[in-house]
């Protein structure tokens, strides 16, 4: 079989159960798979067994593997067999979703609603049709497509996906899934990216710097700031939460100063992140305050290394400290990494080829514009790079559509499109039998 032959085939499969693709999509988005670090109900959990299910009875599959790694997880492999001499690829994707917030209920369209799977003008509504289910059922509608069109590849196929991409668990999720045998010579990630070929991604650490002051009376705050006579007994006070201040006017320093020297080729400007998400400090109310801790998160641009990030930022805090004679004595702590392990930056060659296959599934369905950009949030796709994958992201669905927001939303033509296009990246990545 020619691999024009097999594309049509595969195609024409699409085509036929075009309905069988939508009532897929909408019976996942029907399941409320909160991530289970966010939620009791255990329905994610739920899911990931319904999902294990319904592709066992495509009989599509030499092998699904089930099975869970506590309670709360519990992780899928689908493997589409080769029959040998091809490359191997991992499609990778998560079926837990972030909440629904009361507000985004109240705030979401009455007749398609956060967790129906309708089709309303066009498109799919509910939680996780963008993220990311849109993208892992398109994914296993194409690896179905190829089977019962009587394509065979050649390399082995294997469609993963977690339930703890969300909350960045990858104990539970990447690591587990590579941890039990399942790796490929690459990796393709379906999260949202509007049908671009994306081989970059930000790297992403979170930290916490926690700040020491010396408190003091607020009627004393005057030796604070106007030099004064010295007085053994009435040392000055150090204000821990102006001290912070410093530290956060660097990060913003350092966000304006990566922006103009570090760029990635594919990427929009400015896209080197410092955000501050969380400041607690203080004491007692009418004393100076002895104590600030700042929480936040950089994202950075992948053609830096975690290390070079790393490095960047605590020199802009040691420039902060090496400028004050107070925090010269009493540097700050800092929790690098904070809350989640570090994720490493993707930094694929644009010229891949895994990145040409996409381009080329993507120009086969009329689409004329295949440039290939960066993605600025992070994926599960950074801890495949961490255990020595290449990776790519493409999928169907986009931020702009609702994503971890109200009204979420695919186009249904979109999602078919995703189908397809990696039904023939397969075909091209991993070759056919003749």
């Amino acid at each position: 079989m020619k691999e024009s032959d097999a594309r049509s085939r595969a195609f024409a499969h699409i085509d036929a159960h075009r309905s069988e693709l939508v009532r897929f999509l909408s019976s996942y988005v029907q399941h409320n798979s909160v991530n289970p670090d966010l939620d009791e109900t255990g329905e994610a959990f739920s899911c990931q067994r319904w999902l294990a299910d319904e592709m066992s009875a495509s009989k599509a599959f030499a092998k699904v593997d089930f099975w869970a790694e506590s309670d709360k997880y519990a992780n899928v492999v689908a493997n589409l067999k080769g029959n040998g001499g091809g490359r191997s690829l991992l499609l990778a994707g998560h079926t837990d979703t972030v909440p629904i917030t009361a507000e985004q209920v109240q705030m979401w369209r009455k007749d398609a609603g956060p967790l129906s799977g309708a089709v309303v003008d066009g498109k799919l509504w509910g939680r996780g049709a963008s993220d990311m289910k849109g993208g892992s059922a398109a994914a296993i509608m194409a690896a179905i497509a190829l089977a019962k069109s009587g394509v065979k590849l050649k390399g082995d196929a294997y469609l993963s996906f977690v339930m703890t991409e969300e909350t960045g668990n990858r104990k539970f999720g990447v690591d587990a899934i590579v941890d039990r045998g399942y790796s490929a010579d690459a990796c393709l990630v379906m999260e949202p990216t509007d049908l671009t070929v994306t081989p970059a991604v930000n790297g992403e650490f979170y930290f916490k710097l926690k700040i020491k002051g010396r408190s003091a009376h607020i009627a004393a705050r005057h030796l604070s700031i106007y030099p004064g006579k010295p007085n053994p007994g009435s040392a000055p006070g150090f204000n821990a939460i102006e001290k912070a201040v410093k530290f956060i006017q660097a990060f913003q320093d350092l966000e304006r100063e990566l922006g103009l020297h570090i760029q990635h080729p594919l990427m929009e400007p400015g896209a080197t992140t410092i955000n501050v998400s969380g400041i607690k400090g203080g004491g007692i109310f009418s004393a100076m305050a002895e104590e600030c801790e700042i929480v936040g998160s950089m994202l950075y641009c992948p053609i830096m290394s975690e290390s070079e990030a790393k490095a960047e930022f605590r020199r802009a805090i040691d420039r902060v400290v090496q400028g004050d004679f107070w925090l010269r004595e009493h540097p700050p702590a800092l929790e690098l990494p904070h809350l989640l392990p570090s994720k490493p930056p993707i930094n694929t060659s644009a010229d891949h080829p895994l990145c040409v296959a996409l381009q080329s599934g993507l120009r086969q369905q009329g689409v004329t514009n295949v440039d290939c950009a960066v993605m600025i949030s992070t994926t599960d796709g950074n801890y495949f790079v961490d255990r020595g994958l290449d990776v790519v992201t493409f999928g169907p669905g986009a931020i702009s559509m609702g994503t971890h927001s109200y009204d979420e939303h695919i186009p249904v033509e979109q999602y078919i499109t995703a189908a397809k296009v990696f039904a023939s990246a397969m075909i091209d990545w991993c070759g056919i039998e003749s």
